[in-house]
């Protein structure tokens, strides 16, 4: 019985899965560029806070599978999705949606419909290889309104259809986004500017985040996780 190339390269990434992560449970990723890792070595460039996150675990292997740009239908689409489900891991850590809000894009999905329908896939498809999925939902901007308050007003309605749907499933859900206004709205806007970036224009970027807001952010992820009745808590340093 042939194999198909699909089958071969699925099996070949499990066996390099195996192969680089040991013993050790895998922590596995899934989001855009709020999580995604850079590799910069200027901590005022960008940093996400999935290359941190290994800092805060001790027995477990963090492994990023976050892209810049992505929606939950390009994580589908474009083959990441099996390649994060190929790593086995013991847990997904799933902060994708920011890009799902895109109207007029391809990458769009409305938060009420596919999007909704995507997660769920996402944790059918964990819970069938063993892995616990855990929602996180999504950061904030360094954009105030009259009130002084901090809320990516298209981004409302995605945070929403996670907490619904990890509400249906009766999963783990980290509140990265009440955090995070919360945090940027103690702040102030002058005082939370070293959280964002500086781009390679020199001008500040107030979507996406420098070393310290990445850890920042990976900090309210482990204290989510710390207080809620996952098992993934045993493993945070």
């Amino acid at each position: 019985m042939s194999v198909s190339k699909a089958a071969m390269a699925t099996i070949a990434a499990f066996a390099a899965a195996v192969t680089s992560y040991g013993e050790e449970p895998v922590i596995a990723i899934a989001g855009s560029s709020a999580a995604q890792s850079y590799g910069s070595t200027d901590g005022r460039k960008i940093f996400g806070w999935g290359e941190v996150m290994q800092d805060f675990f001790a027995g477990a292997k963090v492994v990023n599978f976050a892209q810049s740009g992505w929606s939950t239908k390009m994580f589908i689409d474009r083959g990441r999705w099996d390649e994060l489900l190929a790593a086995k891991p013991a847990y997904v850590l799933m902060n994708i949606g920011a890009n799902d809000s895109k109207e007029g894009e391809w990458r769009h999905t409305d938060a009420d419909g596919e999007y909704m329908r995507n997660l769920r896939r996402f944790a059918a498809d964990a819970e069938a290889i063993g892995a616990e999925i855990i929602f996180v939902t999504l950061n904030q901007r360094l954009i105030y309104d009259k009130e002084g308050k901090v809320r990516a007003k298209d981004r409302i309605p995605y945070t929403a259809a996670m907490e619904k749907v990890a509400g249906e499933l009766g999963k783990t859900c980290v509140d990265l986004s009440g955090m995070h206004s919360e945090l940027l709205e103690s702040l102030g806007e002058e005082a939370a500017t070293y959280l964002f970036r500086i781009n390679d224009e020199g001008k500040l970027d107030r979507s996406h985040y420098s070393r310290p807001g990445a850890i920042r952010m990976a900090e309210m992820v482990a204290a989510g996780l710390r207080n809620s009745d996952s098992s993934i808590k045993q493993h945070l340093r």
